[in-house]
């Protein structure tokens, strides 16, 4: 488990929570209110925010499908994506993240992650954030 988060609040702005997942190298980031995991937000939950849907409709697919992986927002896109200002953390984050108990075993993670298809949990000890353990992670300590 890792216990050094980077985390976010449901009212920060998007471009602020793409910002931190960038600049810290991690492919999901926990939304937490009162020390409490309410969401969590990976790159894909900005899929749906930055391809507006007269693109999705019209494009090519291989176009469509490039712009969705595309990393970061450069500065000449910056306009062209200002509608995304107005929008928070809370607009497109996975409400309820799954959570797991810091004292269960990592069998219990791994069955967790399998039966939800998720790769990322966050860790709660007494319902508050504590850490997060990753499909990396667990990877790691196997092939140690």
């Amino acid at each position: 488990m890792k216990k050094n988060l980077v985390t976010a609040a449901p009212s920060d702005p998007i471009l602020h929570v793409e910002s931190l997942l960038l600049k810290y190298g991690i492919s999901r980031i926990i939304i937490k209110r009162n020390q409490k995991p309410v969401g969590i937000i990976t790159f894909r939950n900005f899929v749906p925010a930055k391809i507006p849907q007269w693109i999705a409709e019209t494009a090519d697919p291989k176009e469509v499908q490039e712009y969705k992986f595309k990393k970061g927002l450069e500065e000449g896109h910056a306009n062209q994506m200002s509608y995304l200002f107005p929008f928070h953390a809370t607009d497109i984050m996975s409400p309820k993240p799954i959570t797991i108990e810091a004292k269960k075993e990592i069998k219990a993670a791994i069955t967790l992650m399998i039966k939800h298809n998720i790769s990322g949990l966050p860790v709660v000890k007494n319902s508050k954030l504590v850490g997060i353990i990753t499909k990396s992670d667990i990877v790691s300590v196997l092939a140690s």
